[in-house]
């Protein structure tokens, strides 16, 4: 029985336990930033692959090159094989978990491994053993369970943030970080004109820190903030976006 396992980026993909058997795949993407639109694939890939070039320096031909194909691996694993989607309980993670589910195929048996342990770092501070240990308890993900995880993918995509959350509820049973994850995403969308979670978090930040100390802004963000999942690169984008500089506290 051929094994596989989707790994949500190149990091964890440099410090993958050689003794773990099994094709490799790697999601390099973060579908937690930007347009996810597209009424089919070939127009989703042009979408992302424009907002990756205009936001994150990324070319189209390093996007149809390194990122693409990967996903395309996702839909053409054989049916009878073992998939281990090794992704964090955060957003970033969670998302491009959720649009690696909607490409996998039927007649697959599928497994979650999950960090052994409740730190939104998630695998970055695991060592090798502890990684092993990850694996050797993963958790198999029932078809109905699947299903509601495509469905999060949906409704993602659609801005359908009551639908969202019941499909959350509906899982997190089994999954208890899942409502924190979902409800999280929905707080990047405050109603009125107020500012949003991670906007409110920040605009502190800068007023303790200066607008321009981006170390320190960045360390108390992934601190009090670790559910998002957001790389420097991510919170640079939202530092960016609020306007004028705040004294130092």
């Amino acid at each position: 029985m051929t094994e596989y396992h989707i790994l949500n980026g190149d990091v964890l993909l440099a410090q993958f336990p050689a003794s773990i058997q099994g094709e490799k795949i790697v999601a390099r993407e973060c579908l937690v930033d930007g347009a996810v639109s597209g009424e089919s694939l070939d127009r989703f890939w042009k979408t992302r692959a424009e907002f990756m070039t205009s936001h994150y320096g990324v070319s189209a031909t390093e996007y149809q090159e390194k990122t693409i194909p990967e996903f395309e691996k996702i839909m053409h694993i054989p049916k009878g094989s073992r998939v281990y989607l090794w992704f964090e309980y955060d957003l970033f993670c969670q998302v491009n978990c959720w649009f690696s589910l909607s490409l996998l195929p039927g007649g697959v048996s599928t497994f979650f491994v999950f960090p052994g342990h409740n730190d939104w770092r998630g695998f970055g501070i695991m060592d090798n053993q502890a990684l092993q240990a990850a694996y050797t308890n993963k958790q198999p993900l029932q078809e109905g369970d699947k299903s509601l995880f495509i469905e999060l993918w949906k409704y993602y995509q659609q801005d359908e943030f009551s639908a969202l959350t019941r499909t959350a509820d509906l899982l997190a049973g089994r999954f208890p970080k899942l409502k924190d994850t979902v409800q999280a995403h929905i707080d990047r969308f405050p109603m009125g004109k107020g500012k949003s979670r991670p906007e409110r978090l920040l605009a502190g930040l800068m007023h303790d820190h200066g607008k321009a100390n981006f170390g320190p802004i960045f360390k108390k963000f992934s601190e009090e903030a670790g559910v998002y999942g957001f790389g420097d690169l991510q919170v640079k984008r939202l530092l960016d976006s609020i306007p004028g500089s705040l004294p130092n506290g």
